[in-house]
């Protein structure tokens, strides 16, 4: 009987052991969203056009959208960017991704922040947006989103 509780007990725990095992396993999974836009924005993307949005009290007021007049594009690499007007660098330095934040520091120093709703292997979309409350109490939201292509 005492030889019968024993094994059980030891089948009790080398099942528990093996559930813990496994729950650590995949609890401690890597965040592969992260790691895979740091893939996938890797390359050379082409602006093909930006829309501009301006909204008070959230009802839309104004939408324009605009296809550039020369070609821009961006390329990144490793943490570095380039970007290019008419197939002219015109700026470069280094960029971070997180939380879906995309931000340039310019070797001059300049920094700017973006924010991306859509990347793939295709697609980016970065935006950025403002908000304001006026001395009236009417709310004013702009809008501008870029959309890119990758070559």
């Amino acid at each position: 009987m005492k030889r019968e509780l024993s094994q059980k007990l030891d089948f009790s725990k080398k099942l528990i052991a093996l559930i813990f095992t496994f729950g650590l396993f995949y609890s401690c999974k890597k965040d592969d969203g992260i790691k895979s836009d740091h893939l996938l924005i890797q390359g050379s993307w082409t602006l093909n056009e930006t829309k501009y949005a301006s909204f008070i009290n959230d009802t839309l007021i104004r939408q324009d959208v605009y296809q550039p007049i020369l070609p821009e594009s961006i390329t990144f690499s490793d943490g570095a960017y380039v970007k290019r007007l008419d197939k002219k660098v015109v700026q470069t330095g280094n960029y971070y991704l997180v939380d879906r934040v995309l931000s340039f520091k310019s070797l001059n120093n300049n920094i700017l922040v973006k924010e991306y709703s859509i990347l793939n292997s295709t697609s980016l979309v970065t935006f950025t947006e403002e908000n304001y409350t006026m001395p009236n109490g009417k709310k004013e939201r702009y809008l501008v989103e870029y959309f890119y292509r990758k070559n």
